[in-house]
């Protein structure tokens, strides 16, 4: 596997999303999951650092975001991804940044602060990973720990539908079956005089808290 702690800041350049692959994936989308429903999409920053916060119900869920946020994208994905030397080289080229389910790693963490000093988005499923049974959201502290390094915004994102698209019931259930909600910003300034540890969890907590509210709402 490559090296990704001898990733330059200079190499961040080659991940492009360019918009006209963008349009021809969302029509790809709509016809996919028989339409799709946006909401909150004034969020998205057009440009600077951003982290983005995404709920993740299916491995789709990156080329999703991807299709409807008009930026170029990096996300961590899980290290096991990554042990096909072809599907590593193909993800990689798209963005993807291998990372412990259980958490950052110094070298992980150091890439991903790199991407958002280069004023570029990435995107982080702060669960930790395709849950199977979802009760109830879980949001691991990472997500908390690379905003405070980076003092970079969290834009928070809902998605609702994605493991849907080969669900035979739900192909049958329901005719819009994809749909994205955008929150708010949160942003760590509001909590500076907080220890750094306990900004970590307070933004965690902001993130989940965010996330909940999204996935209840009806679009």
């Amino acid at each position: 596997m490559k090296d990704f702690k001898k990733i330059k800041k200079t190499s961040l350049s080659k991940n492009k999303h360019p918009l006209w692959a963008k349009k021809i994936l969302r029509i790809a989308l709509w016809v996919a999951y028989f339409g799709h429903k946006i909401k909150g999409e004034e969020n998205i920053p057009p440009k600077g650092p951003l982290i983005i916060a995404a709920t993740h119900l299916s491995y789709l869920d990156p080329i999703i975001l991807s299709a409807f946020i008009p930026r170029d994208l990096f996300y961590f994905a899980k290290k096991e991804l990554f042990r096909n030397p072809l599907f590593s080289k193909l993800i990689t080229k798209f963005g993807a940044i291998p990372i412990d389910r259980e958490g950052f790693t110094r070298g992980s963490l150091q890439i991903g602060i790199n991407i958002l000093e280069a004023q570029k988005c990435i995107v982080i499923f702060p669960e930790g990973g395709i849950l199977e049974v979802r009760n109830k959201l879980t949001i691991k502290s990472g997500i908390g720990m690379i905003s405070t390094l980076s003092n970079a915004p969290i834009l928070p994102v809902s998605i609702k539908g994605s493991d849907t698209l080969f669900n035979l019931k739900s192909l049958l259930k329901d005719k819009t079956r994809l749909s994205l909600n955008f929150g708010e910003l949160i942003t760590s300034k509001n909590i500076k005089s907080h220890s750094k540890g306990e900004q970590r969890k307070l933004i965690a907590t902001m993130v989940q808290d965010s996330l909940e509210k999204l996935d209840n709402e009806n679009i």
